[in-house]
């Protein structure tokens, strides 16, 4: 039932060990590591080893910022929104900016004066942080809000000030 799928075959012409991804439709996409078994010179059978990176997404839907993790096209494979697994990330934040108000997009633009956000997602300005995953050409991307990049600021701000006041 298997010899159809592309970590079989992947792996069956092969003697590497092979990473494959399956669309699953709504379910998003199946990851896998699969590696021929041989015998000699011919192929007994294909081991293979299925990672479940939902649990991810579970654990990135409790986070206040947005994250995603994209294959080397765009293609969105995991992210804290399961509606926008199987899109581009062009996509998600053109229909994310699509559904504010000009009223949102304003108090958006307002709320820090002096940077221009990278992108608009959930009605909040965000930074867009990009970080490659060293394996097959994937990237993370994490957008983060200007209120939590300033919360850390003035942490550390503190820090420092503090700091300085007790070395005087």
């Amino acid at each position: 039932p298997y010899a159809d799928q592309a970590f079989f075959g992947s792996a069956v012409a092969t003697s590497d060990t092979v990473f494959s991804l399956q669309p699953r439709g709504a379910e998003g996409f199946g990851f896998f590591f699969s590696r021929r078994i041989s015998d000699g010179p011919g192929a007994r059978g294909v081991i293979v080893l299925e990672l479940d990176l939902s649990r991810f997404e579970q654990m990135w839907m409790d986070l206040s910022h947005a994250a995603l993790v994209t294959d080397a096209s765009g293609v969105i494979l995991i992210a804290t929104r399961s509606d926008w697994r199987g899109r581009s990330v062009d996509e998600v934040l053109a229909s994310e900016n699509g559904q504010l108000g000009l009223r949102d997009t304003v108090r958006a633009a307002l709320a820090w004066p002096s940077a221009v956000p990278d992108a608009v997602v959930r009605g909040k300005p965000v930074m867009n942080s990009q970080s490659p995953v060293p394996h097959e050409d994937l990237q993370m991307q994490v957008f983060t809000t200007f209120g939590q990049v300033r919360a850390q600021v003035y942490g550390v701000l503190t820090i420092l000030i503090t700091g300085f006041a007790l070395a005087l």
